[in-house]
């Protein structure tokens, strides 16, 4: 996907030869650094504590360790740039913030994602209030990326884009609140009306709306991948042809209608 604002911390660390993830602590890159920087307010995210070996702790290590930030890949220096701190704490930010809230949701130790957030904002750039809009905006962003691509054929936001001037509902904008909603207050509520909404258009697929329904619900899921794996991964243990028509129904939200209109009813371009 291209550059939509979030920062997809594996993807960034796939710069670093590190793929799917997994970062591996005794690499020449961190293990290098001084440990004064090895061991730091980023280095207790996840995975093993006192070292930096998951994805986020890669990105945050990387541009926050004085040694390590001049020396990273090209295409890294290009995504947090060191001559714009701001951007680069904001992106950081938001990769931090996302991924404590998800943390709390899913009863994983959050302090130390608050611990780092408090790092980044203590640097003086960015409020947490500043992270939040950048988050809204990146979620925005990866969800009208996605629904531009043409699936074979079908461009899902030139219909959904159609469908809103005709008073069907904003499918962008709705799916961009819930998700909003759903980060910047991980309730079970909230997780339900993501977890609805992709259920929704999948029940579509399910029940014969396939060419289209298929290509908003993978647009969809690519998404919500994007601007968090972890999110993505339980919505994909859960929601399956037995448990999507119940979840289709819970919550009982109007504005998730746009959802479950079939392409048939609402018509094309």
């Amino acid at each position: 996907m291209a550059d939509v604002g979030l920062l997809n911390t594996r993807v960034y660390g796939g710069y670093f030869g590190f793929g799917n993830g997994d970062i591996n602590p005794d690499n020449d890159y961190i293990l290098s650094a001084p440990r004064a920087e090895r061991v730091n307010v980023w280095s207790n995210i996840g995975g093993k504590d006192r070292t930096v070996d998951t994805p986020l702790e890669l990105a945050l290590f990387s541009y926050y360790a004085a040694s390590r930030i001049d020396i990273r890949p090209i295409e890294a220096k290009d995504i947090l740039p060191a001559n714009d701190p701001k951007l680069a704490d904001l992106k950081l930010g938001a990769a931090t913030y996302m991924d404590m809230q998800v943390a709390r949701f899913t009863g994983k130790d959050a302090a130390p994602y608050a611990a780092a957030l408090k790092f980044i904002t203590d640097r003086g750039n960015v409020s947490e209030a500043d992270i939040k809009g950048f988050m809204r905006d990146g979620i925005r962003s990866a969800l009208t990326a996605e629904m531009s691509k043409d699936r074979r054929g079908f461009v899902p936001i030139e219909t959904y884009n159609n469908w809103k001037q005709r008073g069907y509902g904003d499918f962008v904008g709705t799916a961009t609140d819930v998700l909003t909603a759903f980060f910047e207050d991980p309730t079970q509520r909230n997780y339900e009306a993501v977890r609805g909404m992709v259920a929704r258009q999948l029940n579509l697929v399910g029940n014969g709306d396939i060419l289209a329904s298929y290509a908003s619900a993978d647009a969809l899921m690519n998404a919500i991948n994007y601007v968090s794996l972890d999110l993505g991964n339980k919505l994909n243990r859960e929601i399956s042809p037995t448990t999507r028509p119940a979840f289709a129904r819970v919550p009982n939200d109007q504005r998730l209608n746009v959802f479950s209109i079939p392409y048939a009813v609402g018509g094309g371009r």
